[in-house]
């Protein structure tokens, strides 16, 4: 039984780890179509954090039912590693949008 929630475990992690790199590239998405429409109609890009979180709380729920040694099969490993991952790509949205939007005036 405990394969089958390192495996539920593995599979919510790899999409959580797809939505991370989504993130990562938001900001430059962002910054690709303000250089394209420069004079047209706003647009943007839902990060979605409910994901994220929701995500998140899977995993550690599922760790619960892992016994195992790896920080990351733990429901506190899970929580710090992803909580700051999360963490992370929001900052790095922020600094990179921050940058280009402050020197693009």
């Amino acid at each position: 039984m405990i394969y089958f929630y390192k495996s539920i475990y593995l599979i919510l992690g790899a999409i959580f780890v797809l939505k991370i790199i989504f993130n990562l590239g938001v900001p430059y998405h962002l910054i690709k179509l303000r250089n394209e429409q420069e004079n047209a109609e706003s647009s943007g890009v839902s990060v979605m954090l409910g994901l994220e979180l929701g995500l998140l709380a899977l995993l550690i729920t599922v760790a619960y039912f892992i016994e195992d040694e790896f920080i990351l099969f733990t429901p506190q490993g899970a929580l710090l590693y992803g909580g700051g991952v999360i963490l992370f790509s929001y900052l790095h949205c922020f600094i990179v949008c921050g940058i280009y939007f402050s020197f693009k005036k």
